[in-house]
């Protein structure tokens, strides 16, 4: 848990960001969050409208509140969104990341840079095991800003001595993610099914490949442990270091819809191309450092995605409304 007073929590409102506030609330003096919408998901964080792009508002924004920590999770982290429009990632990931940079530069505030997997080099179609010193060379516009975001980082601490810390996480899904990443699409119609509102047939992409999953509970509680024990200038893979082929957490998450001869269907236009059979991470400096463990299995994860699926179907919520019991 934080030990810090007041901290910030950037993207507030986004799928992590109302996971940690969430966490945070029981641990923090006060739990204060920026984003673009009007109105925060929760009316106990003390909220602000702000677009991190404008770096002289959010420099303003900590001459008039006292923070002691900022959890950085604001940006463009939709590879697809970021592919299409490169300059607006750019902006939001790079510019937007040097104001807190600043801001950290000039209050002496500790910061939590949440990076991506993204950022580490593909460099062949086989089985990738990645650490913390492995290369760098992001294949998308998306990896590409956040590795930009973080050597910038590591410049404000090696030249100003700032306490930021950073992250790459591996995937990660929980109740309220978008369904355009792949186990909450898979989830959503999974509960389709089992409502009976979709025929039982999933659409898939390639689901013959093994990836690195976390329950963003566990990612959540990861940053409030390094934010508590990181290093300044240091960076931790957040990960289970384990593989699991999306064709097994697909067959579990229909295994929840109690639909017996669901048909999966393969769709050839959702394959990413050279996409590597296998892509894990090496989390053993997050562990030794802190202690943590994940504590959310495989199946538990799974089922509370399909749980919050079934639910917000069932009362016609968006993926990111903050449904009651979902967090």
């Amino acid at each position: 848990m934080s030990p810090l007073g007041n901290v910030l929590v950037t993207g507030c409102n986004g799928f992590v960001g109302r996971h940690l506030t969430e966490y945070l609330r029981s641990s923090a003096t006060k739990v204060f969050g920026i984003d673009l919408q009007p109105r925060p998901w929760a009316d106990w964080i003390e909220y602000d409208t702000l677009d991190i792009v404008d770096v002289s508002s959010v420099l303003a924004y900590f001459d008039r509140r006292k923070i002691d920590g900022i959890y950085h999770l604001a940006a463009v982290a939709n590879p697809r969104l970021a592919g299409e429009d490169p300059i607006s990632a750019l902006r939001t990931n790079v510019a937007g990341s040097a104001a807190f940079f600043e801001a950290c530069r000039r209050h002496h505030l500790r910061l939590l840079v949440a990076g991506t997997m993204e950022e580490y080099r593909r460099a062949s179609q086989e089985d990738l095991f990645f650490s913390e010193n492995s290369p760098l060379d992001a294949s998308s516009i998306y990896g590409m800003t956040k590795i930009c975001a973080e050597m910038a980082g590591r410049s404000f601490v090696r030249n100003y001595g700032c306490h930021i810390i950073f992250t790459r996480t591996f995937n990660h899904c929980g109740p309220g993610q978008q369904p355009v990443y792949a186990l909450s699409g898979f989830a959503k119609q999974s509960a389709e099914i089992a409502a009976g509102l979709r025929d039982p047939v999933i659409a898939v992409g390639n689901i013959d490949i093994c990836r690195d999953f976390l329950d963003v509970a566990d990612v959540v509680r990861a940053y409030a442990l390094l934010m508590e024990k990181g290093a300044p200038g240091e960076v931790y893979n957040v990960c289970s270091s384990k593989c699991h082929t999306l064709r097994d957490l697909v067959s579990t998450l229909l295994s929840f819809t109690g639909r017996a001869n669901v048909e999966i269907s393969i769709q050839r236009d959702r394959f990413r191309a050279e996409e590597p059979r296998s892509i894990r991470g090496d989390s053993q400096k997050l562990r030794t450092l802190t202690g943590w463990e994940p504590r959310v299995t495989v199946r538990e994860m799974l089922q509370r995605l399909f749980e919050y699926w079934k639910y917000a179907i069932s009362s016609g919520q968006s993926a990111e409304a903050p449904a009651a019991g979902a967090l």
